[in-house]
């Protein structure tokens, strides 16, 4: 007996169909919304970055920390994550550190440091150099999917 292609064709129809319902379960990477405020001993740090290192693919994601010591990622991969924060770009005076913004040096990332003068000596508050790399801070962070807080309280 021989079917029409008719036939084969809604077969294949219906085959496709399905795997592309069964493709929108997938739906690729999640991503989360990670906010927070940055303090040192209790008191909220005025400026500097905080750093996301992805354990999985060694990129780093990096974000300013505002006046108030609040930082956020938005659209950031789930997963787990190394962090760093670094205070010594509002210490940025010839001769004292040689960078000019926040990223540990090695650290893939696209941030570039906010421009326009300002007054980020004033805004300074030396924190220990550990906490700039995220591989040695001793920090991390699991970032699931959708919206969450992540506070991150340095001490000595």
């Amino acid at each position: 007996m021989r079917l029409s292609p008719w036939h084969s064709l809604s077969r294949w129809l219906l085959l496709l169909g399905l795997i592309s319902l069964a493709g929108l379960g997938c739906g690729g990477p999640k991503t989360a919304s990670v906010s927070g405020k940055v303090s040192y001993k209790g008191a909220p740090l005025k400026g500097g970055s905080v750093t996301f290192l992805s354990a999985a693919d060694k990129k780093g994601i990096t974000t300013p920390i505002g006046e108030d010591g609040a930082y956020t990622f938005d659209k950031l991969t789930t997963g787990e994550y190394k962090v760093g924060v670094e205070t010594e770009t509002m210490n940025n005076v010839p001769g004292t550190t040689g960078r000019t913004y926040g990223p540990p040096p090695g650290v893939k990332t696209d941030y570039k440091p906010p421009s326009g003068g300002g007054d980020g000596k004033a805004r300074y508050v030396p924190i220990p150099g550990k906490y700039a790399d995220p591989e040695k801070s001793g920090l991390s962070y699991t970032a699931k999917p959708g919206p969450q807080t992540n506070d991150i309280d340095l001490k000595d």
